[in-house]
């Protein structure tokens, strides 16, 4: 028993209705997530494009050529603008709906008669290798694009690029009258359908990617100050000293002075921004080097230095004690405040002394730094 393309047409729609209110519940509820919600909308003007072209038999040209046509343009161009909102970045929605208006417009001046169909066939395709080489770039140019669902978007687009280039050249020829009508336009049509689902779930599964991506972050970033917490600095400190074993290191361990103080007489909103203004610091001294740092807690911090930034550990503690003391730090409240720090540096000949006992050695030079009036670096060794 065969099926008759209609029915097909209605399979096709239906399934690609069920999977596009798929992407938009998940939208929905992850609401971080806008590009699942614009690809969502995407689907919804797909399905109605798609539902009037199926049954173009019993409406207006007008309506069953015309308007569908157009709501897969603008389709096309949210699918586009959701791979550029993956990165949270500028949405292009002005140059996207000049194109799809521009493209809508010239598929509108075109007769909706049999007499055009290879024309209206040749603009879409166009169209859709447009729009989608733009979203290739868009998963190219991400910051995550080496990772597996971006890369499995990419290969997929590429496929459907493949897909509609063969279609373009094929109704080319047609329109030229350089070959007749066969079965290879429906073969074409139902690859980019099977490859149309195939992007549907790699979007959902992007978009769950990103969501492991930013759970991990929430796990291992301090979420005021963006530094490693103390959970990621242990470990990316343990790995450190596992690589390098026989490489010499230095520990620093920097307490910010009379820091209750602040919060007691100034508030935690400015509290706050003093520890900002200090990641802000160890990010610009030690971003360069081979060194891992993070805040432990509170107002606690720590640096890991290894290798050839080892010797100039001790100068690299004391040029961001002067500066911390020397910059005052302006408060939302439009305060300012001058702060301080203690820091205890012990320094190790070898990678393989452990993390526990190279914390226990700072500390005490910590401990010394504030017995010796604070505002000063200890340095001790192993």
């Amino acid at each position: 028993m065969k099926l008759d393309l209609y029915t097909l047409y209605v399979g096709h729609v239906t399934t690609f209705v069920l999977m596009t209110t798929i992407l938009l519940l998940i939208g929905l509820r992850y609401r971080q997530e806008q590009a699942l919600r614009i690809w969502g909308v995407a689907g919804v003007l797909a399905c109605a494009g798609i539902a009037l072209i199926a049954l173009r038999p019993y409406l207006p040209l007008w309506l069953g050529v015309g308007l569908a046509n157009c709501l897969l343009f603008f389709s096309l161009m949210l699918t586009w603008v959701g791979g550029v909102a993956l990165d949270h970045a500028r949405l292009p929605w002005r140059p996207g709906l000049l194109l799809a208006g521009a493209v809508s417009g010239v598929f509108l001046l075109l007769p909706f008669g049999p007499e055009a169909f290879a024309w209206r066939i040749l603009l879409f395709s166009a169209a859709y290798l447009l729009f989608h080489a733009l979203l290739w770039r868009s998963l190219r140019r991400s910051p995550h694009q080496a990772r597996l669902g971006y890369r499995l978007g990419r290969l997929i687009v590429l496929l459907l690029m493949l897909t509609y280039s063969v279609r373009l050249l094929y109704s080319s020829a047609v329109s030229s009258g350089w070959l007749a009508n066969s079965a290879l336009f429906a073969y074409l049509d139902y690859q980019a359908m099977w490859l149309e689902y195939a992007k549907l779930l790699c979007f959902i599964f992007i978009c769950f990617e990103r969501l492991e991506i930013r759970l991990y972050q929430q796990a291992m970033l301090d979420s005021l100050t963006g530094l490693a917490n103390r959970r990621a600095f242990h470990e990316q400190a343990e790995q450190r000293l596992a690589a390098n074993p026989d490489a010499p290191v230095a520990l620093l361990v920097m307490d910010l002075d009379w820091f209750k103080r602040v919060n007691d007489s100034h508030g935690h909103l400015a509290g706050d921004e003093v520890l900002v203004h200090f990641a802000t610091l160890l990010d610009r001294h030690f971003g360069h080097f081979d060194a891992v740092y993070g805040r432990n807690g509170g107002e606690e911090f720590s640096v890991l230095l290894s290798g050839s930034a080892v010797p100039h550990a001790p100068a690299l503690a004391e040029t961001l004690r002067h500066t911390l003391a020397a910059e005052p730090i302006a408060t939302s409240d439009g305060n300012t405040l001058q702060q301080t720090v203690s820091t205890g540096l012990v320094v190790a000949p070898r990678g393989h002394t452990p993390l526990r006992e190279l914390f226990r050695q700072a500390d005490l030079q910590l401990y010394a730094a504030k017995e010796q009036g604070r505002n000063r670096v200890c340095v001790g060794a192993l």
